[in-house]
């Protein structure tokens, strides 16, 4: 099952997408997406996410707006209101947690730039974000006092995160009391998990997803 919801966030409207697998209640999850926008592919992940078993939360960080191509990925996301942003975050992530039928352990899952604003979850609610999957993304943030379990899987050829931008985020990241894992996929570019990209890349996609649902079970 999924379904639109709209929040009142201080002086806007914001867009959420909830996917459900059905009566019950589930270990919840906020999916926040890649610079594109929430596209269907992302709607995608979300469904399947909930088909494992998940509620899934996705907020529309761009009230709408769907980017095609690099150039206009890269002017939207840095045109975003930073500020609007997290609130928006916070109020999905609340909204989350407080589902009627979100039981056992939160998780989020951040996308490329997702990934910088699930950083701000998991430092900002450190005692509620029980895992945490990063997929190609960076951030910035002191983990030394928190005990998120983390799942990174990234490219060999990437042109956002190089290997010693890599390491050093798993150093960052291993300062916590949470166990950090990391997988590289030989051969893949940035995007290859996103099935409407050149980029993806069909066996290293399958390899993530079964990993990173294993993980979302354990962890929650």
């Amino acid at each position: 099952m999924n379904s639109l919801k709209i929040l009142d966030v201080d002086d806007h409207d914001l867009r959420m997408y909830i996917a459900t697998p059905g009566a019950g209640n589930h270990p919840g999850v906020l999916m926040l997406h890649a610079w594109w926008g929430f596209n269907d592919c992302f709607r995608d992940l979300c469904d399947r996410l909930a088909r494992e078993g998940f509620i899934v939360v996705a907020p529309d960080l761009y009230e709408g707006e769907i980017a095609s191509t690099i150039q206009t990925a890269d002017a939207m996301s840095s045109a975003l209101d930073t500020s609007r942003v997290i609130d928006d975050v916070s109020a999905a992530f609340d909204f989350t947690r407080q589902h009627e039928n979100v039981a056992g352990g939160l998780g989020v899952v951040g996308i490329s730039m997702g990934v910088e604003y699930a950083f701000w979850v998991v430092q900002s609610r450190a005692n509620d974000v029980d895992a945490a999957v990063l997929f190609y993304g960076n951030g910035a943030g002191n983990f030394e006092e928190i005990s998120t379990t983390f799942l990174g899987h990234f490219a060999e050829h990437d042109e956002f995160n190089s290997p010693r931008h890599i390491r050093a985020l798993r150093e960052r990241l291993q300062a916590g009391d949470g166990s950090v894992t990391f997988h590289t996929y030989p051969d893949t570019e940035h995007w290859f998990m996103e099935s409407d990209r050149a980029e993806y890349d069909e066996k290293a996609a399958s390899l993530a997803w079964s990993r990173t649902v294993e993980f979302l079970r354990t962890e929650l």
